[in-house]
C-alpha cells in the first residue's frame, strides 16, 4: 500500500514539472513571437506601435533583451524617462543559471544605455525664494507641490506651458521648450514674494526685538490712607502729566522699560509728582479676538508736593515710592509699534512731616511705543 503511494506521488510530480515546462515553452514562444513582430515594427519606422508588442513580449517573458529593445523603443519616440524606468527594471532582473551570451551582452547594454540617459533627461527648476508663499504652479496643467519648488524636476523633452497663479488670478505663463539633455531654471521670486497670504494686523503685536521709545500721557488720582496728619474727608487728589520710556524688548512678549513721570496737579498751589523705575511687561494672548493683553508690573521712585482738595495747606514729601500692577491694551497699528491705553492700580509710601504715609493711585494712560 505504500509502495502505490509513493508511485501516485511520484507521478502527480512527474506531470506537474511536465506542465511547468509547458507552460514555460509557451511563455517563451509567446515572447519570441512578439519581440520579432516588435521589432518589425522599429525597423519599418513604427515604434510607437510596437510598444504593446514589447511590453505583452515583457510580461510574457522578462528577459534582458526584451527589456532593452523596449526601452529603446520608448527613447526612439522621445520618451526618456519612460525609457529609463523601463531600462532599470530591466537591468535588475536576477541571471538566470542558463543565460545565453546574448542577455549578458544585453545587460552590459542596460548599464551603458541607463548612463546615457542620465545625461540626456532634461531638468526645469522653479525658483520661488519662498515656500511659504501662496503661489500656485502648474507644469503642463499638473500641479507642483511646493516642496518641489527649487528642485530640479525631471521631464521629457517637449513643450510645457508653466502656469502661476495668485488667489484667483494668473500672475504668469509661459511656454517652456525643453531640449535634450537641457537644464532650464525659471526664476518666479518676485512674484512669490509679492503673492504672500494678506494677514489682518493684530493691534499690539507689531513687537521686534530691540529698542524701545515711548511714552504716554497720565491721568492719576490717588487717596491717602491711615495714619497721617490729613483729614479723612479731604485726603484726595490728582495729577495730570507725562510718562516718557526707553527700554528693550527681550522678545515680542517681554518688554524691559525705564519710565519717568512727571506730573502737576490742577490746585492754586504748585502739586507735582516725579518719579523714575523700572516696569516689566508681559503679552498674554486672552482676549477672544486674538489681540494681546500687556501685564505691566512698574516700580518708582521720587519726590512730591501735593495739595489736597478741601484741605487748607500742602504737603511736602521728603521721599516716594511706588509699586504698580497694571494692564495696557493696545488699539491702534503704527508702522513700527502701537498705541495703547492703561490702567492700574499701585500703592505709594511718602514722608510726609517725618511721617511715612500710605496712599493708593489709580494711573490712567494714553501711549504710544515704537520698535
Amino acid at each position: 500500500m505504500r509502495v502505490g503511494f509513493y508511485r501516485s506521488l511520484f507521478c502527480a510530480l512527474l506531470l506537474r514539472t511536465h506542465v511547468a515546462v509547458a507552460d514555460d515553452a509557451a511563455s517563451r514562444e509567446t515572447a519570441r513571437a512578439l519581440y520579432a513582430e516588435a521589432t518589425k515594427l522599429v525597423a519599418a519606422k513604427s515604434p510607437r506601435e510596437a510598444l504593446p508588442k514589447f511590453e505583452a513580449a515583457y510580461a510574457a517573458m522578462p528577459t534582458p533583451i526584451i527589456g532593452l529593445a523596449w526601452a529603446r523603443a520608448l527613447e526612439s519616440i522621445g520618451e526618456l524617462l519612460e525609457a529609463r524606468d523601463r531600462a532599470l527594471q530591466a537591468s535588475l532582473l536576477p541571471p538566470q543559471r542558463e543565460e545565453t551570451p546574448r542577455s549578458a551582452t544585453a545587460r552590459k547594454e542596460l548599464a551603458d544605455f541607463l548612463g546615457e540617459l542620465d545625461k540626456r533627461v532634461p531638468k526645469i527648476t522653479i525658483s520661488t525664494g519662498n515656500r511659504e508663499t501662496e503661489l500656485k504652479l502648474t507644469l503642463a496643467a499638473k500641479p507642483i507641490e511646493k516642496a518641489l519648488f527649487g528642485q530640479a524636476l525631471l521631464r521629457n523633452p517637449g513643450k510645457y506651458e508653466l502656469v502661476a497663479t495668485c488667489g484667483k488670478e494668473t500672475v504668469h505663463k509661459a511656454t517652456i521648450d525643453l531640449k535634450d539633455s537641457e537644464h532650464r531654471e525659471v526664476d518666479l521670486s518676485l512674484l512669490a514674494s509679492a503673492c504672500t497670504k494678506k494677514v489682518a494686523p493684530t493691534k499690539g503685536r507689531r513687537v521686534s526685538e530691540g529698542l524701545i521709545v515711548g511714552g504716554s500721557l497720565n491721568f492719576v488720582p490717588y487717596i491717602a490712607l491711615p495714619p497721617g496728619d490729613i483729614p479723612l474727608s479731604s485726603k484726595w487728589s490728582a495729577t495730570a502729566g507725562l510718562a516718557p520710556e526707553l527700554g528693550y524688548a527681550i522678545s515680542p512678549k517681554l518688554l524691559l522699560l525705564l519710565r519717568g513721570l512727571i506730573s502737576l496737579g490742577p490746585q492754586a498751589n504748585p502739586t507735582f509728582l516725579i518719579s523714575v523705575g523700572p516696569t516689566i511687561n508681559f503679552r498674554m494672548d486672552v482676549l477672544p479676538s486674538g489681540d494681546p493683553l500687556w501685564l505691566s508690573l512698574s516700580f518708582h521712585g521720587g519726590r512730591a508736593q501735593t495739595e489736597f482738595i478741601g484741605y487748607p495747606g500742602k504737603f511736602n514729601s521728603d521721599y516716594v515710592f511706588a509699586s504698580q500692577i497694571g494692564l495696557e491694551v493696545p488699539f491702534a497699528e503704527r508702522e513700527d509699534g502701537y498705541w495703547y491705553a492703561g490702567v492700574g492700580i499701585g500703592a505709594i509710601i511718602a514722608n510726609v512731616n517725618a511721617k511715612d504715609t500710605p496712599f493708593v493711585f489709580m494711573p490712567i494712560s494714553l501711549g504710544v511705543r515704537s520698535f
